[in-house]
């Protein structure tokens, strides 16, 4: 005890010096108040935890319905009118492409015909064109030289350069040509 001679007030008109007897009632009924006060608290931290739930599970509900909501638009975003897919013959578009318009047109929020109009999309599938063609032209598989027969008189033009065939087959075309002339 600190402040033992500190004069404490009690209902504001009664004043004491002997502070251990206040203080002890002080105790008292702050440990009461305390109590009471600790059951509000936790009521209220009750009601607020309930109320946060309920929140978080209707967020979550509204999550899985605009999920199935945005599905079902999905679906029936995929699925072309026969205005675009008359667009998409004429401009002779390749399937690789159709699904980039599709996203691009959905994000412009226009039609597929209005997209395929854009110089942004005649730029991106002249591009990916370019692309197929250079791969389609390009041998990506592995090339093995062929093994052509050289007739006769090669084969005696480069023995007589000091250049002699490789294989035993042609070694023996060789002198067999040359017996025969």
């Amino acid at each position: 005890m600190e402040n033992e001679n500190e004069v404490v007030t009690l209902n504001d008109t009664e004043e004491t010096v002997n502070d251990e007897i206040v203080l002890e009632d002080e105790a008292v009924d702050e440990t009461e108040e305390s109590s009471e006060d600790k059951d509000k608290i936790i009521a209220t931290l009750k009601a607020q935890k309930e109320h946060w739930k309920d929140k978080a599970n209707k967020k979550s509900e509204a999550k899985t319905e605009a999920k199935v909501e945005t599905k079902a638009e999905v679906k029936a975003s995929e699925a072309l009118s026969q205005t675009d897919l008359y667009a998409m013959i004429k401009n002779d578009v390749d399937e690789v492409d159709i699904p980039v318009i599709q996203d691009y047109a959905a994000l412009k929020g226009i039609t597929v015909s209005e997209a395929l109009k854009s110089d942004l999309v005649k730029t991106l599938l002249r591009d990916n064109a370019e692309k197929r063609n250079t791969a389609n032209a390009s041998n990506t598989g592995s090339s093995r030289k062929s093994n052509a027969k050289v007739s006769d008189e090669v084969l005696q033009s480069n023995a007589k350069k000091g250049e002699l065939p490789e294989s035993d087959e042609d070694m023996e075309r060789l002198i067999n040509s040359r017996f025969q002339k």
